[in-house]
């Protein structure tokens, strides 16, 4: 009992409220439908849940270093690395996002005697293969043979969880330096 009003005393101060809003923040986006993942992407219920998961269990793991945070070199050193990282990634993955995910694009290429069209719609990459010489009504311009994830999804869900973490390790190792400095 007594631990569990040592950690909402922790909550109530400004680092570790800033924690838990970077805990909180990915499933709060999802209930305000605010897009965090591209259009049309297979994992996109991953992103909050993901990231929530993580930025938990990073929290965890700074209280089991509470004595080495007591510190406040140590609870600044890990504080400004995190929060490196965590703009590092944030930037990626809003790049990985705008320029490689959040596009339409077509491109038509022939191979042998076939003709392959690939298209990158919102998160999906889509293939369409067709002999060269083929009937075109047989073929509807808008039919594709194969849809698949776009890997780059992959890449901008690590990079989403890793700034969430980020951030949630920046602010806990200062609240854990502050709320340890006041008891």
């Amino acid at each position: 009992m007594n631990q569990m009003l040592k950690w909402v005393k922790y909550l109530k101060s400004l680092w570790g409220t800033l924690s838990a809003t970077a805990i909180l923040f990915p499933g709060a986006a999802t209930l305000l439908k605010m897009p965090i993942a591209v259009e049309n992407s297979l994992i996109k219920a991953l992103y909050p849940t993901i990231s929530s998961i993580f930025a938990s269990f990073a929290l965890l793991l700074l209280f089991s270093f509470k004595d080495s945070l007591n510190k406040l070199q140590t609870a600044r050193k890990v504080a400004v690395f995190s929060m490196i990282i965590a703009f590092i990634s944030v930037f990626g993955f809003i790049f990985i996002k705008t320029y490689y995910l959040d596009v339409m694009i077509v491109k038509e290429y022939s191979e042998g005697d076939h003709l392959i069209k690939e298209a990158k719609k919102k998160g999906i990459i889509m293939f369409s293969t067709r002999a060269l010489f083929a009937d075109p009504v047989s073929h509807s311009p808008d039919s594709w043979d194969q849809e698949k994830a776009d890997p780059l999804d992959m890449v901008a869900l690590i990079l989403f969880t890793l700034s969430i973490t980020s951030l949630t390790l920046a602010f806990g190792s200062l609240g854990i330096y502050s709320y340890y400095q006041k008891t």
